[in-house]
């Protein structure tokens, strides 16, 4: 049936409902990923990279889940003009990890310690249709779309190591094609902007848009931002209905049917997103859960948004593997008021290339303040093993009689959260599983 049919038919409703709906789970990434390069225009250059210069701690109430372990370096790419060249330093043996983010929120690239290892480097980024001359001897990066994002973490061992990473952080830079061993630049991105409120984040900003406003933004990016051959199926359910890359929407020459079964679809589509987003779960083994097919998604639209929409940056899990625990070993919620240990049988500490470190957040998914002013816990510190070579961790509120393998806890409830970088074969098959957590007492003083 030809598109005029099909708009004219009696279902032209019901299946604009189903299209809207489905546009709206496809282009959700998309139009997010938009949304939070026009925000960080606003304060920063495109085509450069910014960076967190100092660890995050207690007072960092607004962080989500922050990680203690690294210094974010990170940018927008507007690859529509031509190719960019990052210039990678030495970084004298430290984990580091580039990774690189299409529109669509696929990772399309990871650079430093696993893959490219420590040396000094440069590659050259470009666009999808891009025709420049790379230069003999640099490897070149094609990007699946003109925007970009990119993210790096170098590794800091605490605060008096700051210093020394930030050193690293001022040698990462990015720099036009046609100066290739010029310093980055701060070239004005040709993407336009809107004129939101810039306190609004990147998904307050969506869920002001109308249907008919995300429709259109999501036409107009995809245009620059060109979907992948896999996405032709739902690419041609979309085109049965009007919404063509570069093409306008405009609701009020629709037949009112038409209109109202888009409209009535992309909210059902975000309401979809929204009930996956809060149930965003992988596998549980003994308690811990752990984050599964991240970083690249292909047709599993209704994940990749729900991914998206609880936050851009997933990594892959080949760079990082994640695995969060809210429960004891027993199915009860983690509290202060109790003890807790975990402890790894001799052989069974996580495998890692890199290294591993545990992480605890309070109940709003901060940073808790403590005697130790210690947030996480791994390999990179001092622990005491068992005489058998087993490792106990000790995870309450009162101070331990020996605290070199204590994690403090709030004295209500918390979380923890694992995470394994350049994680080992064993992790990666699941023939490795982390230990229960258990519960030994409760405490009503500080406990030995």
């Amino acid at each position: 049936m030809a598109l005029n049919q099909i708009l004219q038919s009696p279902f032209a409703g019901m299946l604009a409902y189903e299209v809207g709906a489905d546009a709206y789970i496809f282009g959700f990434p998309l139009v997010l990923m938009d949304a939070t390069r026009e925000l960080y225009a606003r304060t920063s250059a495109m085509n450069c990279l910014t960076h967190a210069r100092e660890l995050p701690d207690y007072r960092c109430a607004d962080l989500v889940r922050p990680n203690v372990d690294t210094l974010y370096s990170s940018g927008f790419l507007d690859l529509s003009q031509e190719p960019r060249v990052l210039h990678v330093p030495e970084v004298n043996g430290r984990y580091c990890l580039i990774q690189l983010m299409d529109a669509w929120t696929n990772i399309f690239a990871s650079l430093g310690t696993r893959t490219t290892g420590h040396k000094k480097k440069r590659f050259v980024i470009a666009g999808p249709i891009s025709r420049s001359k790379v230069p003999e001897g640099i490897p070149a990066i094609v990007s699946p779309t003109n925007l970009v994002y990119i993210s790096v973490r170098t590794y800091t061992s605490g605060i008096e190591d700051s210093s020394a990473v930030q050193s690293i952080q001022d040698r990462y830079l990015l720099s036009p094609l046609q100066t290739i061993d010029g310093a980055s630049d701060s070239q004005v991105s040709s993407l336009a902007h809107d004129t939101a409120d810039a306190t609004m984040s990147p998904l307050e900003r969506i869920t002001r848009m109308s249907p008919e406003q995300f429709l259109n933004r999501l036409t107009t990016l995809m245009k620059y931002n060109p979907p992948p051959l896999a996405d032709a199926n739902i690419l041609r359910g979309l085109l049965s209905v009007g919404i063509v890359p570069g093409r306008p929407i405009k609701f009020a020459s629709m037949k009112p049917a038409l209109a109202r079964g888009l409209e009535s679809g992309c909210v059902a589509g975000f309401q979809q997103i929204s009930q996956e987003a809060a149930s965003l779960h992988g596998k549980i083994v003994n308690g811990w859960q752990f984050s599964e097919e991240l970083g690249r998604y292909g047709t599993r639209y209704l994940w990749r948004a729900a991914v998206a929409m609880s936050g851009l940056g997933a990594t892959l899990p080949d760079d990082i593997i994640y695995a969060r625990a809210a429960c004891d070993g027993d199915g009860t919620r983690l509290v202060g008021s109790k003890r807790y240990l975990l402890q790894f049988e001799n052989g069974n500490l996580p495998p890692v290339h890199a290294f591993w470190s545990l992480t605890l957040y309070d109940e709003k998914q901060a940073l808790v303040a403590n005697p130790l002013n210690r947030s996480a816990i791994g390999d990179r510190d001092r622990l005491t093993l068992n005489p058998d070579g087993s490792l106990t961790l000790c995870i309450q509120h009162n101070r331990p009689v020996s605290d070199s393998n204590w994690l403090p806890a709030p004295s209500d409830g918390f979380s923890l959260l694992l995470r394994l970088y350049s994680p080992g074969r064993a992790a990666l098959d699941g023939s490795w599983k982390p230990p229960r957590i258990e519960v030994v007492s409760t405490q009503a003083k500080a406990s030995a």
